[in-house]
């Protein structure tokens, strides 16, 4: 049985869905624009330092909550099955996972489908451009 918690959130999606049952499905953009991993989103924290870089045409982005280890690093693809997914909708989690590692996280905004035939991240080798790689990740 799930908890409270999950089973009001089944439940805004059932309602959700009933009530557009009658409107023309959402656009891609529509439904990127508005994707909230668990129906809610969440601020990056005040404290945590974003630093955006190009990596060979990648757009990635560097979180370091005070106090990360600037030789360790937390590679975070985020979720959303290569269709959905960004620093607005996931860098909350991945600042938390990194201030509770001590890491600092490497975020990138990998290609997303359907525009990109193979969006899968690249994870062969140090992304070019994110800066030296880590001592240890």
């Amino acid at each position: 049985m799930p908890s409270q918690a999950m089973q009001d959130a089944i439940d805004a999606l059932r309602d959700r869905r009933k009530a557009g049952a009658s409107q023309p499905p959402p656009t891609l953009e529509e439904r990127r624009a508005t994707f909230t991993p668990g129906d809610r989103l969440y601020p990056m924290p005040d404290d945590v330092l974003v630093t955006d870089v190009n990596a060979g045409g990648v757009p990635v982005h560097w979180l370091a909550a005070p106090g990360a280890d600037a030789g360790r690093v937390l590679l975070f693809l985020h979720g959303g099955g290569y269709e959905f997914g960004s620093l607005r909708s996931d860098g909350e989690l991945a600042a938390r996972l990194g201030r509770a590692s001590g890491m600092r996280v490497l975020f990138p905004e990998y290609r997303l489908a359907p525009e990109h035939p193979s969006p899968l991240p690249s994870t062969t080798s140090w992304p070019h451009g994110a800066g030296s790689a880590p001592t240890r990740a």
